[in-house]
């Protein structure tokens, strides 16, 4: 399927685990979002904090990803928009969760938007991390108030990785 969607002009943003995130891999998307325990089932890396979470991610690039975020789900997002590029750690505000179910698929709607509306990369990531983590205050998964988005965008603390 991505092989189809990239042979029609699509851009594929992959969410996935398990072998469907390996052979998803092997198709080169243009994004790719693991969560923590899928990034260290893919890489062998232990991630425990954004630097481990920054070899992951580079080793997910040199697969052929040209982009790829990993949730480290209270702790923040750690983002890489291009190979040789920028890694940016977002940091979210403390919540009170409801819920944590679709805070994934927010995430990636959040990259997607931003590719969307060709957003600079701070912006890029400070949206998405603010549409996971505005999911975890909805009544039901993708149920996201935009109001929430907006308030947790002024929040979110970005931090580049070197």
């Amino acid at each position: 399927m991505i092989r189809a969607a990239r042979a029609h002009g699509c851009r594929v943003f992959l969410d996935a685990s398990g072998e469907a995130l390996r052979a998803g891999l092997a198709a080169c998307p243009d994004f790719v979002k693991p969560n923590r325990q899928e990034a260290e089932e893919l890489t062998g890396v232990e991630i425990s904090d954004a630097a481990s979470a920054k070899e992951a991610l580079q080793r997910v690039l040199s697969a052929g990803v040209k982009s790829v975020a990993i949730s480290l789900g209270e702790q923040g997002l750690v983002w890489c928009g291009e190979k040789g590029g920028d890694i940016f750690f977002a940091r979210p505000p403390k919540v009170d969760v409801r819920s944590t179910v679709g805070c994934g698929d927010a995430t990636v709607a959040g990259f997607a938007y931003a590719a969307g509306m060709e957003l600079g990369p701070e912006q890029s990531v400070i949206l998405a991390a603010a549409c996971g983590t505005a999911n975890c205050l909805a009544d039901a998964p993708g149920r996201v108030a935009a109001s929430d988005v907006q308030k947790i965008q002024k929040e979110i603390r970005i931090e580049l990785l070197k």
